[in-house]
């Protein structure tokens, strides 16, 4: 009998999401010629699977670069897909722990994402090169989103009918043994209809509400500006002696300061159960509201209760959405569900209306608000607040070609990059060709020297630093030769000598005997006067 009343019920037909995300890939190619490229790529499933690796033929004209330079080259490129990778696959995961169902501009965002990142990247690439990172997180990404809509399809009609059969077995029996089910059919129109809305309630603005806490907190001075941001981090670093955090900090600049957030917001939010009292606080505001609504809908417009029929509860109902609609959405599919072959008369229905919020409430304290994984819940949210401080404290993410620093200009979007106090260009990786030590100077000083640079960008040709704008038209490097650097980046260099030279393939430095002298009060204290 139920296998032919769900018989013509349709369920939500599956995307082949593979499908859709290298349609979108080619799409993303098409005005450049190299379609043939992609043609041979018949589906993503197996892309993506083992580690990325740069080759010969991502460089450009490699035949007219010798050895070193290529070699150097190669390696700039795979630490340029590395860092692509996992910024990209950690986008595609925070969209994928959504409770939504895939949808094509988040691959859209993704292949935005990778542009954005090879535009800051070395020049010295081919399409081949674009083309296979972009395959590979696609690749990463159609896995991830069919999970997502896979999970998505499993809430589908027909799905949910199944999860409902025991419910329309409960009315059928109610209904032959002539028993009062107003009690269930109430708890039933909770379960279904009010809780999935009032979670939605609490979740949709979390995320501000949670920025907004870490804004008003003990917190708040750290995000009050760029500067004091950059400054809580250096601090952080020297104090917890981090050295993989420095490198991490210099040359994943956007991924250490999105994990730096999320921490911080994670400390916060653990603090005296801070983000239990967020979410109790919204479940109060909402419940006052519902509670408000029941009372309101269960009058006529003269102000005389509802008449006490079968009939008057689809009027309370309709009244209830009425009254709720700016705050609340209540699913018309679930209240048919919930409310399927009624018996109850009005008035004892909404007595239990009453009882079943009251426990519904009891109910989100316990499971939904108290124990809480925080990282889980800010993941799933729609607004992360990971993401919106990101957004007001990462700036443009662009960082000095010499020594590294990130950009201090205000504007997400403005004409010339540039930062108000430079570092030893060693501890962004620059090293004299002659000698093989790190570069100890600043480039503030060099740019108003006769001293030369070179790197793969200039094909290891030497080029005047004071000329750097040939090749790095964006930037801004003020010259000035009496400027120093501060006492942090002093220690800083002196304090990991060695262990910079060694990640970065070199020797150390050739830093001043005055600088072996600076303590680490002093490099904090020199930290405060340069912000």
């Amino acid at each position: 009998m139920w296998a032919e009343v769900v018989a013509d019920v349709s369920g939500l037909k599956p995307k082949d999401i593979s499908a859709c995300i290298l349609r979108q890939l080619k799409r993303n190619f098409f005005s450049r010629n190299v379609n043939e490229e992609l043609q041979n790529i018949k589906d993503l499933k197996d892309i993506g699977m083992d580690p990325f690796k740069a080759k010969t033929e991502h460089i450009k004209k490699p035949k007219t670069i010798n050895l070193i330079c290529r070699t150097d080259l190669k390696k700039r490129l795979q630490d340029c897909a590395n860092s692509v990778i996992e910024s990209c696959t950690r986008f595609v995961n925070d969209k994928a722990k959504t409770n939504t169902d895939y949808r094509e501009s988040f691959t859209e965002e993704l292949l935005e994402k990778i542009d954005a990142s090879l535009d800051q990247s070395t020049k010295h690439r081919t399409v081949n090169f674009e083309i296979d990172l972009k395959l590979y997180m696609c690749g990463i990404a159609s896995r991830e989103f069919l999970k997502m809509h896979q999970k998505f399809l499993s809430e589908d009609p027909k799905v949910q009918l199944e999860k409902k059969k025991t419910s329309y077995l409960s009315d059928f029996l109610d209904l032959y043994k002539e028993r009062d089910h107003c009690q269930r059919k109430a708890k039933d129109f909770v379960q279904l209809c009010i809780k999935p809305a009032v979670e939605e309630y609490i979740n949709r603005s979390l995320g501000i509400n949670i920025v907004d806490e870490i804004l008003k907190s003990s917190h708040s001075l750290e995000y009050s500006s760029r500067s004091f941001f950059q400054h809580s981090i250096l601090k952080e670093l020297l104090q917890k002696d981090n050295f993989s955090g420095f490198v991490k900090y210099i040359s994943k600049y956007e991924i250490y300061v999105k994990d730096w957030i999320f921490q911080n917001i994670m400390q916060k939010m653990s603090e005296n159960k801070t983000l239990y009292k967020l979410k109790e606080k919204k479940l109060q505001v909402i419940s006052d509201k519902i509670t408000e609504a029941i009372e309101q809908a269960s009058k006529t417009e003269g102000g005389l209760p509802l008449p006490d029929n079968k009939e008057s509860i689809t009027q309370l109902t309709s009244n209830m959405h009425t009254y709720l609609s700016k705050d609340i959405s209540i699913s018309l599919e679930n209240e048919k569900s919930a409310l399927f072959q009624i018996q109850s008369t009005c008035h004892p229905f909404t007595t239990s209306l009453k009882e079943s919020l009251d426990k519904l409430k009891e109910q989100f304290q316990k499971e939904f608000l108290y124990p809480e994984d925080i990282s889980e819940t800010l993941n799933k949210l729609q607004d992360k607040p990971q993401d919106l401080l990101f957004e007001q404290m990462f700036g443009c993410g662009q960082q000095c070609p010499f020594c590294k620093v990130p950009c201090e200009a205000g504007a997400r979007k403005h004409e010339q990059h540039h930062a108000a106090l430079h570092r030893p260009q060693g501890l962004g990786g620059y090293i004299h060709i002659d000698t093989e030590k790190l570069v100890e100077t600043l480039c503030t000083t060099d740019v108003q020297s006769e001293c030369s640079f070179r790197n793969t960008d200039t094909n290891l040709e030497s080029h005047p630093y004071k000329d750097y704008r040939t090749y790095y038209p964006d930037w801004l490097v003020p010259p000035d030769p009496t400027l120093e650097a501060s006492d942090y980046w002093k220690f800083v260099l002196v304090q990991y000598n060695e262990r910079f030279a060694e990640e970065y393939e070199a020797k150390p430095a050739d830093v001043p005997a005055a600088w072996t002298r600076i303590t680490k009060e002093q490099a904090l204290k020199g930290l405060d006067e340069a912000f």
